[in-house]
Parts: structure tokens; sequence; C-alpha cells
């Protein structure tokens, strides 16, 4: 489409496995900001654990950082990345990774419907 989107009738079959597989999950015990808020105070009152801890956030982190290195450097990484290691740090990684693209345009006017997952809908 003119707004750089794809016009694309989504995948029946593959949208009904995704569906049938999420059925499948227990439900989430927080969501968004206030959800993970709720649940720390909720922690603290009662004395349980917290659903997502300091540590489950620094191993997403991570994970994340390191696609980056891999995809930057062409090469596998191994996990947990080291604080020696130039993609510790913000500052090391815009040091490290490639800039590729430099924006030279923006968009005035955005035609067209943009869809987000389980939003997509046949205009």
């Amino acid at each position: 489409m003119t707004n750089g989107f794809p016009q694309k009738e989504p995948d029946a079959d593959f949208s009904r496995q995704a569906e049938d597989d999420l059925a499948t999950l227990l439900p989430v015990r927080c969501k968004m900001h206030t959800g993970q808020l709720e649940d720390v105070l909720t922690a603290l009152e009662t004395g349980r654990d917290v659903a997502i801890t300091g540590e489950d956030g620094r191993r997403t982190i991570g994970l994340i950082t390191a696609v980056y290195k891999a995809g930057s450097a062409h090469m596998p990484v191994t996990l947990p990345i080291q604080p020696e290691d130039p993609f510790y740090t913000v500052a090391g990684i815009r040091a490290s990774v490639p800039h590729v693209y430099k924006k030279s345009a923006s968009v005035a006017e955005l035609t067209g419907d943009i869809t987000f997952g389980s939003d997509f809908k046949k205009s």
C-alpha cells in the first residue's frame, strides 16, 4: 500500500493454529505496567515472589542485546554477555552497531489502514 504496509490476506490456517496454541496457555497474571505494579505491591503485602524478577528482565535485555550483536557481527553469541563486552553498555552498542539507514524523508500523510497482529482486518 502507499503507506508502506503490505495489503495481504491473513493466512487462515496459521491464524487458526495460533489461536489454538494461545488457548492452551495459562492466563497472564499481570498485564502492562499497571498489572506489574499491582503484582509488586501484592508481593510486598503478602510476602510472595513477584511474577517477573529483575533477573528475568536482565536476561531478556541480554537476549535482545545478543540478537543485535549476532546480527551486526555476523557471528554466534554466548550468553550472558560479559561486562567487558562492548555490547554490555548502550554506548558500546551504539559504537559497535553499523548504521545502515539514514533517514532522508518523512511521510507527510499515511493513507490506508495500518494493522497490527490480531487487529488485521480486510479493508
